[in-house]
């Protein structure tokens, strides 16, 4: 059975899903890259752009398992131009 919801994030717990998410059935990755080779959608919610930038297009990131239609939803507060750049695969403005 697929998981309906994956879970990975940074700090000591980044891969354990809470009791919460645990009860949803939610299970743990090791990386975004997982993550996106086990999903058709990810939501990410990190600090800033580089950590965005990170997560979507750096090593073991979301661009390297997402499938074709892959759909990211990212809900960090960043610059829409550097939103703009990440979604087109791009590394964008370092400055942001």
């Amino acid at each position: 059975m697929t998981p309906s919801i994956v879970v990975f994030g940074s700090g000591p717990a980044k891969s354990i899903p809470s009791g919460f998410s645990r009860k949803a059935g939610a299970v743990g990755a090791s990386s975004a890259k997982e993550v996106a080779s086990a999903c058709d959608q990810a939501i990410t919610m990190v600090q800033n752009s580089p950590q965005v930038r990170q997560v979507a297009l750096g090593k073991d990131g979301l661009i390297e398992g997402a499938k074709e239609g892959f759909t990211l939803i990212d809900m960090s507060s960043i610059d829409p131009v550097e939103s703009r750049a990440i979604g087109a695969g791009k590394e964008g403005n370092k400055d942001a």
